[in-house]
């Protein structure tokens, strides 16, 4: 939004319900210093990479 107001009518949730277990369970310590958050964002690194190799590999066999 550009102006910083509340519409009368909109719902507003209460984040720390939410957020409070879902930082706890991405803290959460598989071993000692390894986090969930650690290997998920491991996965979403490996796939950035295979993303851009697949790109990368489209655009070199359509130059060809």
């Amino acid at each position: 939004m550009i102006f910083p107001i509340e519409f009368p009518f909109t719902k507003t949730i209460p984040l720390p319900v939410i957020m409070n277990p879902l930082m706890d369970f991405l803290n959460y310590e598989l071993l000692s210093q390894f986090k969930v958050m650690y290997v998920l964002l491991f996965i979403w690194i490996i796939g950035i990479v295979i993303g851009c190799l697949k790109w990368i590999g489209n655009i070199i066999s359509t130059k060809k």
